[in-house]
């Protein structure tokens, strides 16, 4: 509805300030792209989410994840937080539908492979767990080798580290280190 819809009111019988207040609010709100807004939301939602995760509030920050990763499937960022969030409430089905399709696009992203794998494990299948642990082990050998060729003094000290890192997350003998669910 415009403004010329009320009788009796203009844009010219207005005083010249609020003609351009009115101006600038309806040209704001049409000059962004669908695209923007749709980042600025999922933004929203990521800080929203974190506030609720601060406070234990588990299905206030699912309740926010979800439309914001349903939105933008190929935010692995985005899909990773809203995976791990019912994996940290023991929804393990749910998580590991969001996390298996993120990994697969995206096998370089370490932290969402280890959660896969715990995933796996919680799930008591062993052998796709360690499938999955091979491939970060891989990976994480491929950038320590990267590294190395490149002649970074830090190669030295990333591959033992992410090692170590892994098998502190998922030791060998299969038991791995899994947070006890949130309320």
């Amino acid at each position: 509805m415009t403004l010329a819809a009320y009788k009796g009111i203009s844009l010219a019988t207005l005083p010249p300030v609020a003609a351009v207040v009115i101006g600038l609010l309806l040209a704001g709100g049409c000059a962004r792209s669908p695209d923007a807004r749709a980042l600025d939301d999922t933004a929203t939602h990521l800080r929203l989410a974190q506030l609720a995760e601060a406070e234990g509030n588990a299905k206030e920050e699912l309740a926010l994840l979800a439309p914001a990763a349903a939105r933008d499937p190929g935010n692995i960022t985005l899909q990773t937080r809203y995976a791990t969030a019912p994996a940290q409430t023991g929804q393990n089905q749910q998580a590991h539908d969001v996390a298996l399709p993120a990994y697969a696009r995206d096998k370089s992203n370490t932290g969402l492979g280890l959660l896969v794998g715990r995933l796996y494990i919680r799930q008591e299948n062993a052998p796709a767990a360690a499938t999955v642990y091979q491939d970060v082990i891989a990976c994480v050998d491929a950038y320590a080798q990267l590294n190395s060729q490149a002649g970074s003094q830090s190669a030295a000290v990333d591959a033992p580290t992410s090692q170590a890192a892994m098998n502190d997350a998922a030791p060998a003998d299969g038991s791995g280190k899994i947070r006890p669910p949130r309320s």
